[in-house]
């Protein structure tokens, strides 16, 4: 499994290094996230949190989180193959729900270096 870290604030921008995702990757690629309002963690006991996909062709997936850590912020998502079978850039945002509340994070990027090709 290969594992990478994004840290997302509400309030600040951050700058994550962008990853790269390839054939052999398929099922093997997690993302550890952690999320912060103004550099302090957000509790994340009682929300829902999505991962919003648009794909090289404009294709919008979304993908439930699962909470690691809700005191300290911290989820994560492992990819399916459809969150990278077409090559090119991959931009991505977090969706935060809290009862009637909804948040939304800075994009950050990813990129698939090959297609994934099913017979």
């Amino acid at each position: 499994m290969k594992e990478y870290q994004i840290t997302l604030d509400l309030v600040k921008t951050i700058s994550n290094e962008v990853f790269r995702a390839k054939t052999d990757d398929v099922d093997s690629i997690k993302v550890n996230f952690q999320l912060l309002n103004n550099d302090v963690p957000i509790d994340l006991t009682g929300a829902t949190l999505e991962m919003v996909i648009f794909s090289p062709i404009k294709a919008i997936h979304i993908q439930p989180c699962t909470i690691d850590s809700a005191t300290e912020g911290k989820f994560s998502r492992i990819l399916d193959e459809t969150c990278y079978s077409i090559a090119g850039e991959y931009k991505a945002e977090i969706r935060l729900m809290t009862g009637t509340e909804i948040n939304i994070t800075d994009k950050f990027y990813y990129e698939s270096l090959e297609p994934i090709l099913r017979a």
